[in-house]
């Protein structure tokens, strides 16, 4: 699984996408930080190809099950009133049930760029970027 044939292509797109996106609704702060580092990281990333991408993919999407339920319960999709509000002139106002998409392209951020860092550190990204160098 060394090189990803369809992970590494699709996060190109995907992260292009993004830092379109962020460019597009760039008065929207949360949208556009959270879009910006996302495709740049993402674009990054796809570059380098690293091992790991594709099984990166498979964990955020299950990680995907409790978020939604931990942030519906914050933003409140089954409590009288929300614990966090959110400001819609600085997202898109586009949610899932009451959590503002933006949410999840942040913790996409998050997850992969503290498995980047944590498999830089470890060493596996040498290998691979002498590969894509070659």
């Amino acid at each position: 699984m060394a090189h990803n044939k369809l992970t590494s292509p699709a996060m190109m797109i995907g992260g292009l996408f993004l830092v379109l996106m962020s460019i597009l609704f760039k008065e929207q702060d949360y949208t556009f930080w959270a879009f910006l580092f996302s495709g740049v990281l993402s674009m990054t990333l796809a570059y380098i190809n690293p091992p790991w991408l594709t099984k990166f993919f498979i964990a955020y999407a299950i990680h995907l099950l409790p978020f939604l339920l931990v942030n519906g319960v914050l933003t409140g999709a089954f409590t009288p009133a929300p614990v966090v509000w959110y400001d819609n002139t600085e997202n898109l106002g586009l949610r899932i049930i009451t959590i503002p998409i933006e949410d999840i392209i942040y913790a996409l951020l998050l997850l992969l760029m503290n498995i980047s860092l944590f498999e830089l550190f470890r060493g596996n990204f040498k290998q691979t970027i002498k590969t894509v160098s070659s």
